[in-house]
This record gives structure tokens, C-alpha cells and sequence, in this order.
């Protein structure tokens, strides 16, 4: 029996339990004994891959149409806009700048509100979460000036007793050149945006199941057996065609709650009126997307920090009776079936 160096034994204790990192209290910094290492080994929230095709498809489809791109426009989509009631232009350029994601930033409110329903819509259709922290900056006399909501890495960050701690281990800061900076962060409880993907749509339990099957059934062109009756030079029979149709069938049964269409497959396999009938369905998964994290951002700008006392308003995107009026009417096939797109489409 070969025993491991003894050089690499105590190199990789060092690193286990060595001491030398910040512990951060959102702003005084000290020195703590505990290692950072230990967390990465034993609580780091290992994340599931989703970067087969159907996956990664499905995800884009879902966040990408939620929110008009009003940034490449030359003019505002017909009818859509967004405004703050009650109205404030000093407000609403605060907000703006505020969840403006870019370092050129956006100077108009419908841009910066597009960005981040987008992006955080790309968080809980991949993660099931989405963490942002509020970040302000104030005056001598304690006015809000400015802010920003920082978005968090969802596996980095975890709630113990109540209060919510930002890990940035070692081996991540490396990635980023910033090894010394490997630190555990305090985060106050009322700085926290926590969006749950909507228990309406399923939750997130029930997305990363489906998510992970269709991960699965991207990765798998051919199954093992069949493989292995190549390498036998057997003839089992295998039916590449039937076999690749009961995948795309499969996932068009696991992603039903959601109405995706699976790009252009179900549209060549699906009566007109049942392609349609997903599509408002996919539809209306995005307006409940969409008005949760409308309504969860709304309740941070009113929120203790930040105290706004202003709502973000949508208009001219379809809501939930729209979708509702649109399914009726499909079923009792009263409606032009060409016509849905043009009521239910965000430019």
C-alpha cells in the first residue's frame, strides 16, 4: 500500500483549516478563525448543469420573450410603457440607474425594468432562485442618493438562523485573480430580494426535475444497450427514428405545464389548435413570472432600506385575463387562430 506524500497531506490541512480569509459585517471587516475552505467542502450548494440543448433552449424560450428588448428599438413598442405611480422624476431616475445592469447605463425606466425582469427571469427559469442585495448610498444628513440591487450568486449564499451569509471561497476568488479577497459576508436580512420560483408554475423542486430529464434526454442520442450492440456488431432492430420521435414526444409532455413548443418539433407533430393552446399557456407561465418579480420588486422599493413609497407599473403587456379570454375563446374556436399572436405578442 502506497501512503500519499506527507507534503501534500499537511499542504491540504493548511488549506482546510488555515485561518486567512475576512469575515465582513456589511462594513466592518475583521480577522476570524474559522476557515472558509471547511464551507466550500461541506456546505457549498452544488448546483445541477443544465447545458444540453433542450435545456438550455427551454430556458432561453421562457425568459428572452417575457419582456419587450426596448434598448434596440429606435422607437417604443406599440403601447408599452412603464411608469411609477405616483409620479416622481427624480424617483424614477433613481430606479432606473438603480436596476440598470450595464456600465453605460440606461437613462429611460422601461429600459432598465426590461433588463431586469429579463435577467432575473433567467435566474429562476435556470436556478429556481434569484438573490439580489440592496445597495445605497446616502447623505450626511441619512437621504437616500442612490442605489443599486446587486445580484448574488444563489449557491454562494446561505440562511443560517435568519441571517444570510455571502460565501466567496478561495478557489472562486482564484478564478477571478482575487485570492485574497476569499471572504464570508454578512448580509442584513431586510437587504435581501429573495425570489422563489412561483409554487403556480410548479416551484423549484419540480423545475429542476424537469430540467434535469430534459438534460438527459438531450445527452442520450443513442441509448447504452444499442452502443453496445455496435461495438457486438449485433442487429437488435433499433429504431433510430421512433426512438428519437418518443424523446421529443417525452419532452413535450414533461414541459406541458409550460406550454413550450420545443422550437419547431411540436409544430410539425401538433394539430394547429393544440400548438396554439400550448403556446397561451406558455404565455401565461411568463406573465406569472413576470408579475411575481414585477410585485417582488415593487415590495423592495417599499421595503424598510429603501422606503419609496412608489410602484412600478406595466403597460401594454398581456396579463392574466388576456391569456384567460384568449384560451376561452380558442376553445370555442372562436377566435382566428393568426390573430392570437398579434394580441398576445410583446414587440
Amino acid at each position: 500500500m502506497t501512503w500519499p506524500n506527507k507534503e501534500k497531506i499537511s499542504n491540504y490541512l493548511k488549506r482546510l483549516f488555515a485561518p486567512n480569509f475576512a469575515f465582513l459585517n456589511n462594513v466592518q471587516m475583521r480577522n476570524n478563525g474559522t476557515s472558509i475552505n471547511l464551507f466550500e467542502r461541506f456546505w457549498y450548494k452544488k448546483g445541477y448543469t443544465y447545458s444540453a440543448n433542450d435545456a438550455r433552449t427551454f430556458m432561453e424560450n421562457m425568459y428572452q420573450g417575457i419582456m419587450p428588448f426596448t434598448h434596440m428599438h429606435p422607437r417604443q413598442p406599440a403601447g408599452f410603457s412603464v411608469s411609477i405611480d405616483p409620479a416622481n422624476q427624480t424617483i424614477e431616475r433613481m430606479i432606473a440607474q438603480g436596476l440598470n445592469r450595464r456600465s453605460a447605463g440606461f437613462s429611460r425606466l422601461e429600459d432598465s425594468v426590461c433588463e431586469f425582469v429579463r435577467f432575473a427571469a433567467m435566474d429562476l427559469f435556470s436556478n429556481g432562485l434569484a438573490l439580489y442585495q440592496i445597495v445605497d448610498k446616502r447623505d450626511d444628513q441619512g437621504n437616500l442618493q442612490s442605489f443599486e440591487l446587486e445580484s448574488l450568486r444563489s449557491e454562494n449564499v446561505i440562511k443560517i438562523f435568519g441571517s444570510y451569509y455571502q460565501f466567496n471561497s478561495p478557489s472562486q476568488a482564484a478564478i477571478y485573480g482575487r485570492e485574497e479577497k476569499a471572504q464570508i459576508i454578512k448580509v442584513q436580512k431586510n437587504r435581501i430580494i429573495k425570489m422563489k420560483f412561483p409554487k403556480e408554475l410548479g416551484g423549484r423542486r419540480k423545475l429542476y426535475k424537469m430540467l434535469k430529464r430534459l438534460t438527459e434526454l438531450s445527452t442520450e442520442v443513442i441509448p447504452e444497450f444499442q452502443m453496445t450492440a455496435f461495438k457486438d456488431n449485433k442487429n437488435t432492430g433499433f429504431d433510430f427514428e421512433k426512438y428519437r420521435e418518443s424523446k421529443n414526444l417525452e419532452a413535450a409532455y414533461i414541459t406541458r405545464r409550460f406550454g413550450w413548443n420545443h422550437g419547431e418539433l411540436l409544430e410539425k407533430r401538433a394539430l394547429e389548435h393544440y400548438f396554439f393552446h400550448r403556446y397561451l399557456r406558455s404565455k401565461m407561465a411568463q406573465v406569472v413570472v413576470r408579475d411575481y418579480i414585477i410585485d417582488s420588486l415593487n415590495e423592495a422599493l417599499n421595503g424598510r432600506v429603501l422606503n419609496l413609497n412608489t410602484r412600478i407599473i406595466l403597460n401594454g403587456v398581456p396579463n392574466r385575463e388576456t391569456i384567460r379570454e384568449e384560451i376561452n375563446k380558442l376553445r370555442n374556436c372562436g377566435v382566428n387562430l393568426g390573430e392570437i399572436f398579434n394580441r398576445t405578442k410583446l414587440s
